[in-house]
């Protein structure tokens, strides 16, 4: 199998091609991992949905307010994301940003959260994690 991608360093410093191949993987991928820490527990993973546009340096989730992720990142937002699809990977290292107003949650709002969000966009209990990338490892096959 030929390596499409390999790659490891700044985001910032990606050749535009390298970019645009990890772009396409990361938004093939419907799910993703996210690693988030904290004093007592240490490090803890989180599957995560994938929103549309995700791009290297910033990319979107929505979550719980009250879940534990969110309380690990406004401890510590220091943070790694996981795309796999078992053959290549990226994995991307940054710091997240929880957001709670509306006019973000209807941006990224999807029909599909309803299912976990029953009061719609405006619920209280929606929030949306905006990752902003430093650093990528990234081999694709």
């Amino acid at each position: 199998m030929e390596m499409k991608l390999f790659y490891t360093g700044e985001v910032n410093a990606m050749a535009a091609n390298d970019v645009r191949l990890a772009e396409e993987f990361i938004q093939g991928c419907e799910y993703t991992v996210i690693a988030t820490n904290n004093k007592q527990t240490g490090a803890r993973l989180s599957t995560v949905s994938n929103l549309p546009a995700q791009t290297m340096n910033a990319l979107y989730f929505a979550t719980d307010t009250e879940s534990q992720k969110v309380k690990n990142i406004e401890e510590n937002p220091s943070c790694e994301i996981l795309y796999t699809d078992g053959n290549g990977q990226v994995i991307l290292t940054g710091k997240v940003k929880v957001l709670i107003d509306l006019e973000t949650k209807r941006a990224k709002w999807q029909d599909w959260m309803i299912h976990h969000c029953p009061e719609g966009v405006e619920s209280e209990g929606l929030c949306i994690l905006k990752f902003e990338t430093s650093a990528v490892k990234a081999m694709l096959m």
